[in-house]
């Protein structure tokens, strides 16, 4: 069995509309680091970003629902410091 190295790196900023966009085109990749993207930076209201987190943990993929709880941490973290 072989280990495989992963780079970390933060995804840039990005808005609600973007994350909505890359899963209407099906660009599972592109959605996860702007669900990410929003919840990091949150340049909009912090209630929006928690809104669509919350609506993306009944999403039907197991990725963007496990994502959105994370993201929801996040929110809560860069909203209270």
């Amino acid at each position: 069995m072989r280990h495989e190295h992963h780079v970390f790196r933060n995804p840039p900023s990005s808005t609600p509309a973007e994350v909505h966009a890359a899963l209407d085109r099906g660009d599972l990749s592109a959605a996860l680091d702007a669900m990410v993207g929003t919840a990091l930076y949150s340049d909009g209201d912090w209630r929006d970003m928690q809104e669509l987190h919350l609506q993306l943990l009944g999403n039907e993929d197991h990725q963007v629902s496990a994502l959105a709880a994370t993201c929801l941490g996040h929110v809560t973290r860069v909203t209270v410091n």
